[in-house]
């Protein structure tokens, strides 16, 4: 079985931070879907900020990530091409990249 190696990376644009460090994840499965590519982002990220209460709320957590998506809070790129809805599937490469892009109004603007 082949093992899919995948960063992600979270960018923000228009606010004062410009994301979070990317993290790095393995898969076995080829295909997922983008609600399984938030799910799994979501889980990454907490396991890195090691926060015990947060880990606790992780259904809560992938459930608004994917809510926030489909309101088109932000947007997916993996690859190169946009992904649009949570059942529409991602084929991994040897190492795919993902980059999760939130657009925030600027002050005033």
């Amino acid at each position: 079985m082949y093992c899919f190696n995948v960063k992600v990376s979270s960018l923000s644009f228009g606010g004062e931070s410009a994301g979070t460090e990317p993290i790095f994840f393995s898969s076995s499965v080829e295909v997922l879907t983008v609600a399984a590519l938030i799910e799994r982002t979501v889980t990454e990220q907490i396991k890195q900020q090691a926060k015990p209460k947060t880990m606790a709320k992780l259904p809560e957590e992938i459930h608004r990530a994917q809510q926030a998506f489909q309101e088109n809070h932000y947007f997916i790129i993996a690859d190169g091409r946009q992904l649009t809805t949570l059942d529409e599937t991602i084929t991994l490469r040897a190492n795919s990249e993902v980059q999760f892009i939130r657009l925030l109004p600027l002050i005033g603007g």
